[in-house]
């Protein structure tokens, strides 16, 4: 079941609510080989490494024993294990005579008191004698197949030289649940060929089989393959970490809400790798999943038609301004959302009135790309100017990770007299639906990280509204590499508009090229910035801008790199 600290439902959490605690892995090549091998170890699938995937803590340990000992060891050291689970992992794990797989499975369970086994192999690896013996073997402790899926489209299977059908998958995890035995299911996504709908189609074809667990990861072209071989002479699509998050999400929301999730990041090591280059760790990339999902208010099943679960939303504390509009007090960030004197009074007098936005609407259709959407108060203001001028289209491309504030916007932010346009109507149709579209405007919502949201724009923008809230907490936001690319997204007499911009960022801007005037108001607390590409510009404090050199990095890690440049300094 899902816990309230993850919106996935993480193995470990599946493990503790059945043992009572986590139950480490300790890997074990038994060197068993594989059916898609020839004799000299040669063919195989074309996305598997000569030593068969073998775990990275066991990669220069040589005989079952001494593996052993090693991945206990180095659970105990890592992770403080008390308990543990054998796993036969390299290779296939029943790819031998039901009597050798006897005897190696029991030598290395009489070795050490392990709590289950988990035996990972192919689906044309399961002989009625290796079933008929797993199942009396899962009397005395647990045992869990891991099944190499992949995928489910034949064509891909041919293509990465699987030698077995999706039916050979559907066959053996029949078989493994009529002989009591728990399967988990292994998927790839990324495979070459494959695309968005067939990553959906594998996980909506494995989702009602009730499986005990599954392991997805991004495809890694490994040194040495088939398939580094093919990448190296024609490269192929191959996802960085925001392109592969965006899809992951995706098919956790369509998975049963129940079916624990093993994994979605998979360990090679670096200098194997081939594509994808990553500069996220393993760990950094479940923190940012998990973060990810919350923001927007996803859980696992959520789109899986058994698992629909009612959202439990919290409202933020409310705050009415001086002009009447309202706004949220972020109590992670200890900050309210908009200035004292009020979000419409600064939607009015900054993002649309130093921007022109009148004027260039009055001249012809307008592209805005509002980043930091927030309560959508900047272009809900723009789109009233639109539909209110009559004359020419505004299109607005809003980004923002936080889809939830966007609903909770809805549930206060009232119209006031003199406007036409129903805004928590469209706050909500943009919640649920990402766009909202009239005659004269139309809102499409860029529901991501910044940084990928950026890279999959089209086309030049006349006006950009940036709006980092916090900037200390939402550093990525306002980086050199933001403002470089921001400035190949301005048209040339386009104008950016943006709010509490600080020496950091401002530094980061005007080195990036633009020219920059401060935009604060008089006796006011609204304070703001105006760039273009050409024009006066103040002269920037003598400071260090922030950096995100790989598109990847948190915010604290962009903080302290920042740190450690200023001291060199």
């Amino acid at each position: 079941m899902l816990t309230e600290a993850l919106p996935y439902y993480a193995y470990r959490d599946y493990l503790t609510q059945r043992y009572g605690e986590p139950l480490f892995r300790v890997p074990i090549d038994l060197e068993l080989g594989c059916p898609n091998r020839r004799p000299d170890g040669s063919g195989g699938c074309t996305f598997c490494p000569e030593n068969g995937a073998r775990a990275v803590q066991t990669l220069d340990v040589t005989g079952t024993q001494a593996q052993l000992e090693a991945g206990v060891s180095f659970a105990k050291r890592r992770y403080k294990a008390r308990r543990f689970m054998l796993y036969i992992q390299a290779y296939t794990g029943t790819f031998t005579s039901v009597i050798q797989q006897k005897k190696k499975y029991s030598e290395l369970l009489e070795a050490y008191p392990f709590d289950a086994v988990s035996i990972g192999t192919r689906p044309d690896c399961l002989s009625k004698a290796t079933l008929e013996y797993l199942e009396e073997l899962n009397k005395t402790l647990d045992v869990y197949v891991e099944l190499g899926v992949q995928t489910i489209h034949d064509k891909t299977l041919e293509r990465i030289n699987r030698r077995h059908d999706w039916q050979a998958s559907l066959d053996a995890i029949a078989a493994l649940k009529a002989h009591n035995i728990k399967v988990c299911a292994h998927i790839i996504v990324g495979l070459p060929g494959e695309g968005r709908e067939h990553y959906i189609q594998t996980i909506q074809a494995l989702a009602p089989l009730g499986l005990d667990g599954i392991k997805i990861h991004n495809l890694h072209v490994i040194q040495n393959t088939q398939l580094a071989k093919e990448y190296l002479a024609q490269p192929f699509p191959v996802m960085d970490e925001h392109e592969y998050a965006q899809i992951l999400i995706d098919l956790i929301r369509r998975l049963p809400p129940d079916l624990p999730l093993m994994r979605f990041a998979t360990d090679t090591p670096e200098n194997e790798i081939v594509a994808p280059k990553w500069h996220m760790g393993k760990g950094q990339f479940t923190e940012y999943v998990t973060e990810q999902m919350r923001l927007r208010g996803y859980r696992q099943g959520d789109l899986f038609e058994a698992g629909n679960q009612a959202l439990e939303l919290a409202m933020p504390n409310v705050f009415e301004c001086e002009d009447g509009s309202c706004t949220f007090w972020n109590e992670t960030f200890r900050d309210y959302y908009h200035p004292r004197s009020g979000a419409r009074k600064q939607a009015a007098e900054l993002f649309l009135q130093r921007s022109s936005l009148k004027e260039r609407l009055e001249k012809g259709p307008i592209r805005l790309l509002d980043i930091g959407f927030g309560m959508g108060y900047n272009s809900l203001s723009a789109c009233e100017m639109a539909q209110n001028l009559a004359l020419h289209p505004l299109e607005i491309h809003a980004v923002d990770q936080d889809r939830m504030v966007i609903l909770q916007s809805a549930d206060i932010i009232k119209n006031m007299p003199n406007e036409k346009l129903a805004w928590p109507q469209i706050l909500k149709e943009l919640y649920k639906e990402g766009l909202y579209a009239s005659k004269y405007f139309d809102i499409t919502l860029h529901n991501s990280d910044v940084r990928y949201a950026l890279a999959q724009q089209e086309g030049a923008f006349d006006v950009i509204f940036l709006d980092p809230f916090v900037e200390r907490s939402n550093c990525r936001m306002i980086t050199l590499e933001i403002f470089k690319c921001l400035k190949k997204l301005l048209k040339n007499d386009g104008v950016l508009i943006g709010s509490k911009i600080h020496a950091a960022a401002i530094s980061a801007m005007i080195e990036a090229g633009f020219c920059v005037k401060a935009a604060d108001q008089s006796k006011s607390d609204i304070r703001g910035i105006v760039a273009k590409h050409t024009g006066p510009s103040i002269k920037p404090e003598s400071t260090i801008p922030y950096r995100d050199p790989y598109g990847v990095w948190t915010d604290r890690r962009i903080r302290q790199y920042r740190e450690e440049e200023m001291k060199k300094h």
